[in-house]
C-alpha cells in the first residue's frame, strides 16, 4: 500500500476515493479515475478494481455486520477500504484505508482526522468493501467476471 494523497477538496466531489483506491492499488494519482464523478460509479469502482485483479465480494455496512468480518481473505494486501463521516463538510462521508483490526492507516486528506483512529472502536466506520484476489489462468477469466458484472 502505497499513500496517495488528496488534491480536491469539495463536498461530494473530493478525490478521497480516487486517493484510497490508488493507494491500496499501488498505483499513481492519474492511473485511477474519479468515480463519483461517474454516473453509476459503482459499476466503474467493481470494474476497475477487476481489471486489477481484485474480485469484488460486497460492501459491509457496520451498522448491521459485527467487526469480525474484517477478514484478512477480503483484504487488498491486508487492507480495506472504508468510509466514515467527514469531518470537513457535513452529511457527506470520506474514504480512508483501515487494517484488519479497523485502524485508519492512511487518511487521505490534508487534515488527517481519522489518521491512527481505530474507527470500530469509536463507532465511526459506515462500511467498508471486500475484495479477492484473482488468480486467473489467462485473461479470459477477468473478462467473463466483467461481463457479469455489466
Amino acid at each position: 500500500m502505497t499513500p496517495v494523497n488528496q488534491r480536491v477538496y469539495s463536498k461530494g466531489i473530493g478525490d478521497c476515493m480516487q486517493c484510497v483506491v490508488a493507494s491500496l492499488l499501488d498505483l499513481p494519482y492519474e492511473a485511477v479515475p474519479q468515480f463519483v464523478l461517474m454516473k453509476n460509479w459503482q459499476i466503474h469502482f467493481i470494474n476497475f478494481h477487476t481489471q486489477h485483479r481484485w474480485e469484488y465480494h460486497g460492501v459491509m455496512n457496520f451498522s448491521l455486520t459485527e467487526p469480525n468480518d474484517l477478514l484478512l481473505k477480503e483484504s487488498i494486501n491486508g487492507y480495506f477500504h472504508a468510509s466514515v463521516p467527514s469531518r470537513v463538510f457535513s452529511n457527506t462521508t470520506h474514504s480512508v484505508v483501515i487494517d484488519t483490526n479497523g485502524t485508519v492507516v492512511h487518511d487521505p486528506s490534508k487534515y488527517k482526522h481519522y489518521q491512527g483512529e481505530n474507527v470500530i472502536e469509536t463507532r465511526s466506520l459506515i462500511y467498508w468493501f471486500r475484495f479477492g484476489r484473482i488468480n486467473p489462468k489467462d485473461d479470459s477469466d477477468i473478462r467473463e467476471i466483467l461481463n457479469e458484472v455489466k
